[in-house]
């Protein structure tokens, strides 16, 4: 009897927990403070341009994703925002892999890494690295 107890209370609480991830997931609006200088205000122009591309992105758009990031990584790269900017061309470099260009993909990464790594953008790097060494890139082979 106690452990049936104790298992509906568990899965309430997964249930409970999962309930409060999917409120605060990546469909939830976050609120910003309003900018200090005109380059902040600036790069959340862009990063709201980022943002739309990859919804674009994730629906299948990938050709008119990578415009949109074409001209928002250089400019956030100018402003000097590191960190989003490395976001923003691993973005790029996965439209180009879903667009079966790998060459220019890899570059793509390569130079999200150059810009990821002194700003120790750990959640950047990471995924890179999945992208780099994943079951597609050949260097991970299962023997028979």
């Amino acid at each position: 009897m106690l452990s049936k107890i104790g298992s509906i209370v568990c899965l309430l609480m997964i249930l409970a927990g999962a309930r409060r991830v999917q409120q605060t997931g990546l469909g939830a609006q976050t609120v910003r403070s309003q900018p200090s200088n005109p380059s902040e205000k600036l790069r959340d122009e862009i990063l709201a341009k980022v943002e739309q591309a990859y919804r674009v992105f994730v629906g299948g758009g990938y050709l008119q994703a990578e415009k949109v990031l074409e001209q928002a990584c250089p400019a956030l790269k100018s402003l000097g925002f590191s960190q989003p900017a490395g976001r923003c061309l691993t973005d790029l470099g996965n439209c180009r892999f879903a667009t079966f260009r790998y060459r220019e993909a890899l570059a793509t990464y390569l130079e999200a890494r150059k810009l990821s790594a002194p700003v120790r953008d750990w959640a950047n790097l990471g995924s890179l690295n999945a992208r780099k060494t994943g079951p597609r890139s050949g260097k991970r082979r299962l023997h028979a």
